[in-house]
């Protein structure tokens, strides 16, 4: 059986919990989520047992979110701890983001579509050429867009969906709940 390609949160009452949930849901998902409450209350301990519980990628959920510099110090700071996701509001702009990604060592590219799906299909494949690890993509048409995400999977790059959904198996789905 494959693993789903989603994310289960973590947000247990303490790390007992945390440890069991992990541990139960390791066979079906491929990420477990530790949030800013867990992670702050445990510490590293959290993400430890996050991840020996279940053998899982971690998303390391802290919501960076300040000017560019905090920000790479908090990044450069988790990195040790080897998150495969780290949650940076996009909100804070594009050069927190850039000092978050470089800090934990790694090559920030952004494109923009402009509203164009032929665009959007033309910048995927020059990042394809750039072979990065990862692209983040809010689709402009989730329909359009699917033959640029299997370019991507062919090619070895994982891809991940970000608020609108599109129907790939290796793709990871990244939304939001604002209720509540």
């Amino acid at each position: 059986m494959s693993k789903a390609p989603i994310a289960v949160a973590l947000d247990a009452p303490d790390l007992a919990t945390a440890r069991e949930w992990a541990a139960a849901v390791a066979p079906y998902v491929q990420v477990v989520k530790v949030g800013l409450e867990v992670f702050l209350r445990d510490g590293h301990d959290a993400v430890h047992v996050a991840r020996e519980a279940s053998g899982c990628d971690i998303f390391l959920d802290v919501k960076l979110h300040d000017i560019p510099a905090t920000v790479a110090g908090a990044a450069h700071a988790v990195a040790k701890l080897a998150p495969k996701y780290l949650t940076v509001h996009a909100s804070g702009g594009q050069d927190m983001i850039k000092a978050a990604v470089e800090a934990a060592g790694n090559t920030y590219i952004s494109t923009d579509a402009q509203g164009s799906a032929q665009k959007q299909a033309a910048d995927i494949e020059g990042l394809i050429a750039q072979k990065p690890d990862v692209v983040l993509v809010v689709a402009f048409d989730s329909d359009a867009i699917l033959p640029s995400i299997k370019a991507l999977s062919d090619a070895g790059i994982k891809s991940i969906a970000y608020d609108v959904q599109f129907e790939d198996p290796n793709a990871l789905y990244i939304t939001f709940d604002n209720v509540g």
